[in-house]
């Protein structure tokens, strides 16, 4: 899962007088390359407080048994999350990656 948060828009936050209260917009970027062969089928960004309730194991779980698209694995962990007390800005969204395979179909003769 990766973790969001709401404040990179918040003026208040980056103009905290304590510095540990501020929040920078200064992004930590990695990268990875997507080849399919080690199956990857989507992403699950979370707000902070999902990381709170539930770990990063249990946000791939819970969205792959209710993967039957990817609006219904965010809701699915969204549900999970507030199953866990937690009520404060919990949301979650779901990049869905099996376009990848479609697209490697197209190129091998089919048609869509």
């Amino acid at each position: 899962a990766i973790d969001q948060t709401r404040c990179l828009g918040g003026q208040h936050f980056k103009r905290a007088e304590k510095p540990e209260h501020r929040c920078l917009a200064t992004p930590s970027i990695s990268y990875h390359k997507l080849t399919g062969e080690t199956g990857e089928i989507f992403m699950v960004f979370v707000t902070p407080t999902i990381c709170k309730a539930i770990s990063d194991q249990e946000v791939a779980d819970v969205a792959l048994k209710h993967f039957e698209d990817a609006d219904a694995a965010a809701k699915a962990v969204t549900k999970a999350a507030l199953a866990k007390g937690n009520s404060d800005n919990v949301s979650c969204m779901v990049l869905d990656f099996r376009w990848r395979a479609n697209r490697r179909g197209m190129g091998q003769g089919q048609k869509k």
